[in-house]
């Protein structure tokens, strides 16, 4: 791997705030290569039944645009623009690409360039640096699917090169981030970014293959968690919630919030009960919804719990989430609730009032300690028609926690 290729997998980022669909024919223009670092590598997120965003970092200010289309020849241009403005940023780029088909094939590669005002009345564009071509396929209507799913990484770089790895070596078609990208809050742009802004290994992954976002805790704290958009774009003006179809499985995420709320409680500046309530009015249009309740089988991800082996540990489980979504995931038939949030694994099986499995993945940490009493574990999903699989394995180590079969 020559210098230039290596520097373009060493970077990675969230988005811009919420970005206005614009697509247009375009030619596809020479790259050109510059003296300064190179812009980050893409990922593939905000991810809804039709559309992706491509999010990159940049240094310092620029604009940038994806060139994309269902062959490598790409053809189509997506800009971003946002009230007659194309989308401009010094730290990350976002742009929508809209109107995708399920099982599209999409190849595309980003082109940012640096701006600068240098008077009221002057704008200087330097040179357009083009990435490299990657693609990634759009969840659709196959026969098969494997899913990966991630949680509370909160930006520990030897978990997220294991991660990487395992999820290099088991090749879904779908990467759950379920939650916990921030270590503790969200108070500066690092926080988010860190380490996902500084390695390399495993990177591929998100650069090839489409990320659903689920909002943790953490990545709720802070003083700029109401700018999360800018670097984890939501999938929907309504919030970090969502509905997908992955060949036979319905997929379902919800949005937690903070395990700690109320007065006296981080100056009272949280509102997550109303936010849960608006998800349960959206749940029940979602869970009738032909892509979700068609599917042989249905799973919800959402980063807390919706019950843990202790009821009686505040702030382990979301017992108000649970209260406003469970009879309606009971009655959707729903096959099981997949979280994180605990560090801990744990697995309970179906019960009367609520039947479907709740499975609980590992921590932070590539080996048991305090803080992360499980070890990060990859969450892997097989599913076909007719049975669904699904595997807790440990990211470094290999060791298994759960295989569950599922009968559809």
């Amino acid at each position: 791997m020559n210098r230039r290729d290596f520097l373009w997998t060493t970077v990675l980022t969230g988005s811009t705030p919420l970005i206005a669909r614009a697509a247009e024919e375009a030619p596809v223009p020479a790259p050109t290569v510059p003296e300064g670092p190179l812009p980050g590598l893409p990922t593939v997120t905000s991810i809804t039944p039709d559309s992706v965003a491509i999010v990159w970092s940049v240094k310092g200010p620029c604009t940038g645009y994806v060139e994309y289309g269902n062959t490598p020849e790409l053809g189509k241009t997506a800009y971003g623009s946002q009230d007659g403005l194309r989308t401009f940023d010094a730290a990350v780029i976002a742009i929508r690409l809209p109107d995708l088909k399920p099982g599209d094939r999409i190849y595309y590669r980003t082109v940012t360039a640096p701006i600068q005002f240098p008077n009221h009345y002057k704008i200087t564009r330097g040179a357009a640096v083009a990435s490299p071509i990657f693609d990634f396929g759009m969840p659709g209507p196959a026969t098969e699917a494997r899913i990966a799913i991630w949680n509370d990484i909160h930006q520990q770089a030897p978990t997220i090169e294991a991660l990487g790895k395992a999820t290099l070596a088991f090749g879904p078609d779908l990467i759950v981030l379920n939650g916990d990208l921030v270590q503790d809050q969200f108070n500066k742009e690092q926080d988010f970014t860190g380490a996902l802004l500084s390695l390399d290994s495993g990177r591929d992954a998100w650069s090839r293959r489409p990320i659903a976002f689920v909002r943790g805790n953490h990545d709720a704290r802070g003083s700029i968690a109401r700018d999360l958009n800018r670097f984890a774009p939501r999938p929907h003006a309504y919030g970090y919630l969502g509905l997908l179809r992955v060949g036979p499985v319905g997929v379902l995420m919800l949005d937690t919030g903070d395990d700690k709320e109320g007065p006296g409680i981080y100056g009272d500046m949280g509102d997550f009960a109303a936010y849960r309530e608006n998800q349960r009015e959206w749940l029940e249009k979602a869970v009738a919804d032909p892509r979700f309740a068609s599917a042989p089988f249905r799973l919800l991800f959402c980063h807390i719990p919706l019950r843990w082996k202790e009821p009686e540990s505040k702030g382990a489980w979301c017992s108000d989430g649970d209260a406003r979504w469970s009879p309606l995931l009971a009655k959707a038939r729903i096959h099981a609730v997949i979280s994180g949030h605990t560090h801990q694994f744990w697995h309970s099986p179906p019960t009367g009032d609520r039947p479907y499995h709740q499975i609980v993945s590992g921590g932070p940490e590539t080996t048991s300690t305090k803080w992360s009493p499980t070890p990060a574990c990859l969450v892997k999903i097989e599913a076909n028609a007719n049975t669904l699989t699904l595997k807790v394995t440990e990211a470094l180590s290999g060791t298994e926690h759960l295989q569950l079969e599922l009968k559809a």
